[in-house]
């Protein structure tokens, strides 16, 4: 091979859930509301995310999947999860039982930083455009629908806009100035390295 890429070891944020989701909150969701609150930030950019925590165990392995796949957008360079018996028995079914390997972190795990999710808490989460940390809960988009999608096309406009010398300027709106909402509050992130 000889033209390897070699990179430092990346840091590990431990992704710590505990609770389970409500009734009607899909893994969109989750996934929507890890995004929205660490993406903007940089807070796992080039890292590696590790699932770990007692509600782990509350997701079925395709809600566990179907987070996973969207890790991508937090800009992370990959996930991890801790495995059980639910991600044994996907093995099983799937014929390939000796492929399961228990994945869980030491009795003392030391890790780059946290992020603590209490999935009893998730809302309906909405991405808009241009990214899909640009979240807000449905009840944000339901109070504040008209200053949000002002927002909203007002980053598409900037973003599509002619590149002549003198483009149109965005349509405006009788709408007041967008407003920055609190987006993700059901997400504590803990910036410490301890």
């Amino acid at each position: 091979m000889g033209r390897t890429y070699d990179f430092a070891r990346p840091q590990v944020i431990a992704i710590y859930l505990t609770g389970k989701p409500r009734a009607g909150i899909g893994p969109h969701d989750v996934a929507l509301s890890i995004c929205g609150a660490v993406y903007k930030n940089g807070y796992v950019k080039n890292k590696v995310m590790e699932f770990v925590g007692p509600g782990v165990a509350n997701l079925p392995i395709e809600f566990r999947n179907a987070i996973d796949v969207m890790t991508t957008e937090t800009t992370c360079w990959s996930s991890i999860w801790v495995t059980d018996e639910q991600t044994q028995r996907c093995f099983m079914v799937h014929g390939r039982p000796e492929a399961y390997k228990k994945l869980a972190p030491a009795d003392v795990a030391y890790y780059d930083g946290c992020v603590y999710i209490d999935l009893d808490t998730v809302e309906s989460t909405i991405a808009m455009p241009m990214h899909p940390s640009n979240t807000y809960t449905i009840h944000e988009l339901q109070a504040n629908a008209a200053d949000i999608l002002h927002a909203a096309g007002r980053i598409c406009w900037s973003r599509s806009a002619p590149t002549s010398p003198t483009p149109s300027p965005p349509p405006t709106s009788s709408s007041p100035p967008a407003r920055l909402l609190p987006t993700a509050p059901t997400l504590s992130v803990c910036l410490s390295s301890h």
